[in-house]
């Protein structure tokens, strides 16, 4: 099933800390980049500035007694305790989450969206949200997923959304226009049957992870594997010369692959996804090292060409290399875990490669004398006139 949009509870916030740089959170991130717009009702968004609220003012609390601590026991230059913020809790935790939100593009759904009526006929009749005992409890919840279910139905979407929450999921069993998941990696599994590109980011993240010390093998296989099959790659060449000449240049050599400054996200494609595996065709900054070969020329007033000698060239350029990526991926999970093979795309379509200036190299017999030219030079500046 092809999804419109995704939604988030509470407890999905909550269980990270408030933290959207955690893992599950920054892969939420990901999905509304490259796949499905995010709403948020406003019940829980009320919920969340609730909760961030509360845990604002005990972190106040504890910073403050920690600073007391700090200045009782000398630990703290004496006048230099630094002073909290003293604002309304809840001011901060809305401003925290106005900006994050703001951020990932979150669409707001009103209450308003909500059918008093609906809502109480599911609970007079102990439907999902609402279950045989605190009833009442569950009137958020109510309220919050038949606001879904009508601007879905309005727009004709279909919504996924993530909570563990077991009321949510077993309102995921009547709904005609939400399907519940208990977390970020099934919620990845289930948008990328049909939108696999929501797979990108974990990807950039991965090549990213290649250039730590500690995926030194791994980058050693893909290094490896462009130098593999770009090594003797020709191209057309050319430089400043006064001569005449034919050229050609070759990749001699991988230098590196700039993953830390030159690499970005959005050069991903995803190709494939199966069972076990994920390719994605990935546009990589490549350092390599070229050689011209050049054969001068010398062209006679009746057109004829005479050879006139050769040269070679090196220099060193950045180029952005196609490869197809495969690795081992765990759909359960969401994780890509290894790069198993490196497919280099064919690099024929580059422009001419350019080096500086080149001339003949002209080539001196082992038995040349240079002692007549020598003793000539000596006597020119002696006499300061051209001896011949």
């Amino acid at each position: 099933m092809a999804f419109d949009a995704i939604t988030i509870d509470t407890q999905l916030v909550r269980t990270n800390d408030f933290r959207f740089e955690n893992k599950q959170l920054d892969v939420l991130n990901a999905i509304v980049d490259s796949a499905c717009p995010l709403l948020l009702t406003e019940v829980v968004a009320s919920e969340l500035a609730d909760q961030l609220s509360e845990k604002i003012r005990q972190l106040r609390s504890q910073v403050k007694s920690n600073l007391e601590q700090c200045d009782k026991f000398g630990l703290i230059p004496e006048g230099q305790a630094p002073d909290l913020i003293e604002e309304d809790a809840h001011l901060s935790a809305n401003r925290y989450l106005q900006k994050v939100f703001n951020r990932l593009g979150a669409i707001p759904v009103p209450n308003s969206k909500a059918d008093i009526d609906q809502v109480w006929e599911l609970y007079r009749k102990n439907s999902p949200p609402f279950g045989a005992e605190k009833k009442r409890n569950e009137f958020p919840d109510a309220i919050a997923l038949n606001a879904l279910e009508n601007y879905a139905e309005e727009r004709d979407w279909e919504i996924l959304a993530i909570s563990g929450d077991k009321d949510w999921l077993s309102y995921s069993g009547v709904s005609d226009r939400i399907t519940v998941v208990k977390g970020v990696p099934e919620a990845v599994r289930r948008i990328a049957e049909d939108q696999p590109q929501v797979l990108a980011p974990a990807v950039a993240n991965f090549i990213r992870k290649l250039a730590t010390p500690g995926e030194a093998d791994q980058m050693a296989f893909l290094t490896a594997g462009l130098d593999r099959q770009l090594v003797g790659y020709y191209f057309p060449a050319e430089a400043e010369s006064e001569w005449g000449y034919d050229a050609e240049a070759s990749i001699q050599e991988v230098e590196d692959i700039d993953i830390i400054h030159s690499f970005d996200e959005a050069s991903v494609s995803i190709l494939e996804v199966e069972e076990t595996s994920l390719k994605a065709v990935v546009i990589l900054p490549v350092d390599v090292k070229f050689e011209g070969h050049f054969e001068f020329f010398t062209i006679d007033n009746e057109g004829d060409q005479f050879p006139r000698g050769q040269a070679t060239a090196e220099m060193s350029e950045r180029i952005k290399q196609e490869v197809i990526l495969t690795f081992d991926y765990n759909p359960e999970k969401s994780e890509i875990s290894k790069l198993t093979d490196v497919d280099v795309i064919s690099p024929e379509g580059y422009s001419v490669i350019t080096f500086g200036y080149v001339s003949p190299e002209i080539e001196q017999p082992e038995d040349w004398d240079w002692s007549e030219f020598e003793e000539r030079a000596a006597k020119l500046s002696e006499e300061d006139e051209f001896p011949f």
